[in-house]
């Protein structure tokens, strides 16, 4: 979706004569993240992630309101998870690379030259002063040890459905959406179970050595993903509460937990 939507820009360039409003998406080199695109990338990516909760059987045997509790819950995470396994399998260092090939860089001017007179100083000036200690957290804690690890697709797998039922252990603690049912707590904790069970056999079909280890290091990467999800979610408050970026209706009902009554 999002090549087709950046091939279609590149064919209205060669139509417009307004260039300004897309040469940023004719560039074939590094570009900073516009507004227009965190808001459709947002919106895509978090009806990605209804479409991958629904595909997952164990999911569809919950109690619609446990449903809907873990993804308002996961939101943030699938997020953080999609772009960073995206920004760790770049090779491109000092940037947090979203879903459409954009980015959201540690320091503006480190961007390719042509990349950087597209940035207007208002939009470098919120990069610098409200985005910049989200970036470097995402991309230290998250985007560099998936890195590090060269994280495999099986083990995102299994880091996303653990994050996913996690967020049903708010067993302390009554949120604004209430307590996840017993019975769908028992579900997810053998469904997690199964999944790192899978997870071993996995690394023993390629003969992977000290795989124990290996999954250790797995798991200490949520530490770093749930530092960066408060960091991110800090920074789309921002982008909520001054109107830098149009959130649609989805995304105010999963990522603010809001109704989108107040948009």
């Amino acid at each position: 979706m999002f090549r087709s939507r950046k091939e279609a820009a590149k064919l209205c360039h060669l139509v417009t004569s307004n260039e300004n409003l897309i040469s940023g998406y004719y560039l074939d080199q590094l570009r900073i993240v516009s507004m227009t695109d965190m808001s459709l990338v947002t919106k895509l990516d978090l009806q990605s992630m209804i479409e991958w909760a629904q595909s997952l059987p164990v999911f569809c045997r919950l109690a619609l309101p446990d449903r809907t509790t873990l993804l308002k819950r996961f939101s943030v995470f699938h997020l953080v998870l999609e772009h960073g396994y995206y920004t760790a399998k770049s090779n491109i260092d000092h940037v947090w690379l979203i879903s459409n090939g954009s980015c959201m860089p540690r320091n503006v001017d480190e961007l390719p030259s042509e990349s950087q007179r597209l940035v207007s100083p208002d939009r470098r000036w919120r990069q610098e002063k409200l985005y910049n200690q989200m970036t470097d957290r995402c991309i230290d804690d998250v985007a560099m040890p998936m890195r590090r690890l060269n994280l495999m697709p099986e083990e995102l797998m299994t880091l996303k459905i653990i994050l996913l039922f996690q967020c049903g252990d708010h067993s302390n603690s009554i949120d604004d959406h209430g307590l996840i049912s017993p019975e769908s707590r028992r579900l997810m904790l053998h469904c997690k179970n199964e999944v790192i069970q899978a997870l071993f056999a996995f690394y023993e079909s390629i003969h992977l050595d000290n795989y124990p280890e290996r999954f250790g290091n797995v798991l200490l990467s949520i530490s770093g993903i749930i530092s960066a999800a408060s960091a991110l979610l800090e920074s789309y408050q921002v982008m909520r509460l001054f109107k830098i970026v149009p959130f649609d209706r989805i995304t105010e009902q999963l990522l603010f937990r809001s109704d989108g009554s107040n948009n």
